[in-house]
């Protein structure tokens, strides 16, 4: 199952560098799976954000528990 996690950065902030912060997130989490390779990309130029989307494949059991990690660790 593909689990997709939108996460909003600013106008004035790099995507590389949101990118390389926020792709380690999926890649070493332990319930996201290596193959297909989890990804970030962008999905939106909204109004005050860039809208970026955190991709990896999991359990479907794993969904929900992962979604929140990922969004906590997305904090820090």
């Amino acid at each position: 199952m593909r689990i997709d996690i939108p996460i909003g950065i600013g106008y004035d902030s790099n995507i590389d560098i949101a990118r390389e912060k926020l792709l380690p997130l999926l890649t070493e989490h332990k319930d996201i799976k290596n193959s297909p390779t989890p990804s970030v990309a962008v999905t939106e130029l909204a109004d005050s954000s860039v809208n970026l989307e955190l991709r990896g494949f999991c359990n479907a059991e794993d969904y929900a528990s992962i979604y929140v990690d990922i969004l906590e660790d997305a904090l820090v």
